[in-house]
């Protein structure tokens, strides 16, 4: 698999935190309330050793919306709350009070159009900036503990691959998430000739 440098990296970071920032207020469209987001971290992820800087997401209770992506690059773009995250934006969208039958009906659809709305606002940024050109999978809604939720539907064994992580905080609802980017093996070379073809025309 081909590293990054840490020219490549920096670049990288840029436009997640311009596509972040654009989802975040797509996010604060829905709520009305100020969001709060993190610098992005990258790494070349290997599911067998996930690593200390996710033991938090040790959880088995996390909600998630994936939207798989191809054309330029391939990978999936995944929405992940936990659990009681999930409940608690699920009511402030739709009035439902926690724990009602409501509520349970409206979750999975509510959580899908709130992930569409997200990835489409973060993904097609990131595809703007570097010029590039992706299709997209309908979303997914799945449940399960982290390492569940980065299994490919397609694929039996998770291999190694290129992991973008972004957390999100929205304080007035006590809500927090995660956006988590995956750019298959195949697909990052591709994606680092975008991000040097824009560094070198931001420097002409």
């Amino acid at each position: 698999m081909i590293t990054p440098t840490n020219k490549q990296l920096d670049a990288l970071k840029k436009v997640v935190n311009i596509g972040i920032g654009k989802a975040a207020s797509k996010l604060n469209e829905l709520l009305g309330s100020h969001i709060e987001i993190a610098a992005p971290s990258i790494i070349v992820f290997d599911p067998e050793k996930p690593g200390e800087e996710f033991t938090d997401m040790d959880s088995s209770k996390l909600a998630s919306v994936q939207r798989g992506f191809y054309g330029s690059f391939s990978g999936s773009s995944i929405l992940v709350f936990p659990s009681e995250s999930a409940v608690k934006l699920v009511a402030a969208l739709t009035d439902e009070k926690p724990g009602t039958e409501g509520l349970d009906k409206l979750k999975v659809d509510t959580l899908n159009e709130v992930g569409n709305i997200l990835i489409n606002s973060f993904m097609g940024t990131i595809n703007n900036l570097l010029s590039t050109h992706i299709d997209f999978l309908l979303p997914n809604y799945i449940e399960g503990n982290f390492i569940d939720l980065l299994k490919h539907p397609d694929s039996k064994e998770i291999e190694m691959f290129l992991l973008i992580r972004t957390n999100f905080k929205v304080q007035d609802h006590q809500v927090n998430g995660e956006i988590f980017l995956i750019f298959e093996p195949d697909s990052i070379k591709d994606l680092l000739n975008a991000i040097d073809k824009l560094e070198t025309t931001i420097h002409k």
